[in-house]
C-alpha cells in the first residue's frame, strides 16, 4: 500500500510505538508527544516522504493478522480464550533477591536478560529506561545497563526507534527486544526485513492493560500536590 501513515494517525489507531519511525528510508517521521491527550503519535515531514508505503507496512496500528502470525510461530499448539496460543505456562522469579525486589514482578525479564548476555546468547537488549518522566528506549549491553533498566514504566514509550540501531549494527549481532504487545506487534511485522530477523534473538512480551498518558501523570502530580520539577 503506497501513502504514509498519516491516515493511521487520523484515525486515532498510531500507539507510539516507533517502528516506522525505524524504517522510513528518507528520515520523514518523528514520535512526538500528543499535548492534545499526552499519548505519543507519528509525525511525517510531506515534504521529505516519497509515499514507499513502508511505513504502513510495518505499523501494527493500521494491521495485524493474529492467525497468521499464530500458525507461523505455534503451528498447532493449545490455545485458551484468555491467553491466545502457548506452549507451555510457568510462574518464576529472579533468585537474585536485590533484582527481584527491585523490579516489578519478581524480576524474570532482568534475570533472563542476564543469563543470556553471560551466555553469549545476546549481544544486547533493547529496554526502556527513564530520562526524567520520560521513558527512553536503549540498547543495553552489559549487566549494570539491563539492572539499571528493571522494573515497570508506567507511561508511552517509543521502544521500537531503537530498531533503526539495530539494523546499523554489524552482522551477526544478537539481541533481545522487550516490549508491549504493541511494540512486539511493530517488531513481527517489521521482521520481514531479513537483516532484522537475523539479528533478533528473543522477544520478551510484557502484559499490558493499557499505558497511562503524560498528562495523567501530571493529573497526579496535581492531585498529591506534587511539583514537576
Amino acid at each position: 500500500m503506497k501513502g504514509n501513515i498519516c491516515f493511521v494517525v487520523e484515525s486515532g489507531l498510531c500507539a507510539g510505538c516507533g517502528t516506522c519511525y525505524s524504517f522510513c528510508p528518507n528520515n520523514a517521521i518523528r514520535i512526538i508527544k500528543n499535548s492534545k491527550n499526552g499519548f505519543l503519535i507519528a509525525t511525517v515531514d510531506e515534504e521529505k516522504c516519497s509515499k514507499c508505503g513502508i511505513c504502513v507496512e510495518v505499523c501494527p496500528g493500521f494491521s495485524f493478522d493474529f492467525e497468521k502470525t499464530r500458525l507461523e510461530l505455534f503451528k498447532e499448539n493449545k490455545v485458551n480464550f484468555f491467553v491466545g496460543p502457548y506452549l507451555n505456562a510457568y510462574l518464576g522469579y529472579s533468585t537474585d533477591h536485590d533484582i527481584r525486589y527491585m523490579s516489578s514482578s519478581g524480576g524474570l525479564v532482568t534475570a533472563l536478560l542476564l543469563f543470556a548476555l553471560e551466555e553469549g546468547l545476546i549481544d544486547g537488549a533493547i529496554v526502556t529506561k527513564m530520562e526524567g518522566l520520560e521513558a527512553t528506549p536503549i540498547i543495553a549491553e552489559n549487566n549494570e545497563e539491563i539492572i539499571a533498566a528493571s522494573g515497570s514504566k508506567y507511561c508511552p514509550v517509543p521502544l521500537n526507534i531503537a530498531l533503526k540501531r539495530v539494523l546499523e549494527t554489524e552482522k551477526g549481532k544478537k539481541f533481545a527486544i522487550v516490549g508491549l504487545p504493541c511494540h512486539i506487534h511493530g517488531v513481527r511485522k517489521a521482521e520481514k526485513n531479513k537483516e532484522l530477523k537475523e539479528k533478533i534473538a528473543f522477544l520478551l512480551g510484557l502484559f499490558c492493560g493499557g499505558a497511562p498518558t503524560f498528562s495523567g501523570t501530571e493529573f497526579l502530580f496535581s492531585l498529591l500536590g506534587i511539583k514537576k520539577k
